[in-house]
């Protein structure tokens, strides 16, 4: 399992399954959403706008694995070109991030 998981150690299985955990602990919790029609309040959009920005606060936050992070720079480091494809809203991030690349001499082409 640990292999499958790509985990070294087994204390860090045990970090992996109890984030794991926690995560659905927490996403279980926050199901109930409010709903819009045409007869909702400002009071009502505005409640659903701080929940849609919570979650995906939360959400950013529990994809943020320290470990993943480490891998995915110490990976960049090594490479010497990467390759993207992409259409539509997507180009234009692309085209920041290539930027940013760009300007620590990393070639980037999309």
């Amino acid at each position: 399992m640990r292999k499958k998981l790509n985990v070294l150690s087994y204390q860090e299985l045990k970090k992996v399954l109890y984030s794991e955990c926690n995560e659905e602990r927490i996403l279980g919790k926050e199901d109930t959403y409010p709903n819009l029609n045409k007869k909702s309040t400002n009071r009502e959009s505005d409640s659903l706008l701080q929940y849609v920005y919570k979650k995906t606060i939360n959400e950013v936050n529990l994809l943020n694995n320290k470990i993943i992070i480490n891998r995915i720079v110490n990976q960049i480091i090594k490479i010497e070109e990467m390759e993207f494809y992409s259409t539509g809203i997507a180009y234009s991030v692309l085209e920041t991030v290539s930027h940013k690349f760009n300007s620590i001499e990393m070639e980037i082409n999309g």
